[in-house]
């Protein structure tokens, strides 16, 4: 500890110099974890590659080795005696809860650095949690979903879930921790604005968990009601359906067509694309990054719509026709 007399220009250069450095510092850590992250990616998706292929468990290789390094050699890679589901920790543990722990490390930043934490970040710690949470409490479900019981392991998974999802779904927390000020300078000019704001968010938000949520768990509860019996929080009103009615087809496989999918074929992406489109809008619009995520899922959604009708006419025939009319809208009832 020592004292030095000092005016008033050398403790605003000094400031200057310490906020410099502060983000200077914060970003160089920001892009080694990144850096970290991608290294990490891409070797184990380059060594679950090889190791299917010389085990000799490779399943659907088209002999393309880049387009089967992308896609996967393995359905299910395990470790220690299948005991470790590497695929399952990829897509639930490490991807969505690392999105939390990023968006909780700016809301601590921020009250360590202003000592208070606005309720934008605060609405995305929550909203983080909201998904990450349900990835937990719902893990007994997930098999039962398109990518993990059909689609392979391969660098697009891997990479995805241990880079992809923490590093790029995480900009509207940075986003919003980084201009803390422009934020309280809002709050205090109009702040009729910023609560109505905050409040359509939040209706959003809500809105679509609960839509998502409870459209996920009617459609894997009907597949296996058995799971039932397992205890999550939160436990959503709705979230499962007794005698769902449903379309048998040809080969006995039934379609659902009850609950929230009487209404759309598609309901779960519209409560995810809700949320999305809530974590975008609590960022306001000076910029377009906080956007990415939502934009990047409705591009991936259309192809998905795509593809899963075209599988769907294939396997159902005219029993898919018959879905179709009497379930005629893929997303919005009653538009789209």
């Amino acid at each position: 500890m020592y004292v030095l007399p000092i005016n008033r220009k050398d403790v605003y250069i000094r400031v200057k110099k310490t906020t410099f450095f502060f983000f200077f510092n914060w970003g160089l850590k920001k892009l080694k974890r990144l850096t970290t992250s991608v290294i990490f990616g891409d070797l184990t998706s380059l060594l679950i590659y090889l190791y299917g292929i010389v085990s000799g468990q490779s399943v659907r290789m088209s002999g393309n080795h880049i387009y089967d390094f992308f896609m996967g050699s393995l359905l299910y890679p395990r470790m220690f005696g299948d005991r470790v589901d590497i695929k399952m920790i990829s897509e639930v543990r490490w991807s969505w809860l690392s999105l939390f722990v990023i968006t909780l490390s700016c809301a601590l930043k921020s009250w360590q650095q202003y000592h208070t934490v606005t309720p934008n970040l605060l609405f995305l710690l929550l909203a983080h949690w909201l998904y990450s949470n349900a990835c937990v409490k719902g893990e007994h479900y997930i098999p039962y979903f398109w990518d993990m019981y059909y689609e392979k392991y391969g660098w697009m998974l891997n990479f995805w879930n241990i880079t992809g999802v923490p590093f790029l779904y995480c900009f509207q927390s940075l986003y919003v921790y980084r201009n803390h000020a422009s934020i309280v300078a809002l709050q205090q000019t109009d702040l009729t604005y910023y609560l109505a704001h905050l409040f359509v968010c939040l209706l959003l938000l809500c809105g679509g968990y609960y839509i998502w949520d409870c459209a996920n768990g009617q459609k894997a509860d009907f597949k296996n009601p058995q799971l039932r019996k397992f205890t999550k929080f939160p436990n959503l009103p709705h979230s499962t359906i007794d005698d769902a009615k449903y379309i048998e087809t040809h080969d006995g496989r039934k379609l659902m067509i009850d609950g929230f999918w009487k209404y759309a074929r598609k309901m779960n992406y519209t409560g995810d694309i809700c949320m999305g489109l809530s974590w975008g809008l609590i960022c306001h619009f000076q910029s377009f990054l906080p956007y990415f995520y939502v934009t990047f899922f409705v591009c991936m959604a259309l192809h998905r719509f795509r593809r899963d009708d075209q599988k769907c006419a294939k396997n159902y025939g005219k029993k898919w026709e018959e879905y179709k009319k009497v379930v005629p809208y893929t997303l919005i009832p009653g538009l789209v």
